[in-house]
């Protein structure tokens, strides 16, 4: 029972399957396969919010508070990286949707 299967393995594919299992690994944790590169490409309203729109939709939002607002206000300043005013908002549109049901 001379088998030489197990005596001399094919290293040329075990080099070529661990390359090709570090290039999966790779494109998997970089996110090509989740589908997280192409959401880049359909951003909405790209363009930046002036100060002068801000202030219009904060009156707007005081005038007649409604939830689409106060998420409206708080993607902008999310966009600007003021992530505590962010916050601040998405929770006024959560109070204002919970006096609305």
């Amino acid at each position: 029972m001379k088998s030489t299967v197990l005596a001399r393995p094919n290293l040329k594919f075990f080099i070529i399957s661990g390359i090709m299992m570090l290039f999966v690994q790779h494109f998997a944790s970089s996110g090509l396969f989740s589908g997280r590169a192409a959401t880049g490409l359909f951003v909405l309203n790209a363009r930046a919010v002036t100060d002068t729109e801000l202030d219009a939709w904060l009156r707007e939002a005081r005038e007649n508070p409604s939830v689409a607002a106060y998420v409206r206000i708080s993607h902008v300043y999310e966009r600007r990286g003021d992530y505590k005013r962010a916050l601040q908002y998405l929770r006024r549109a959560e109070k204002v949707g919970s006096i609305d049901e």
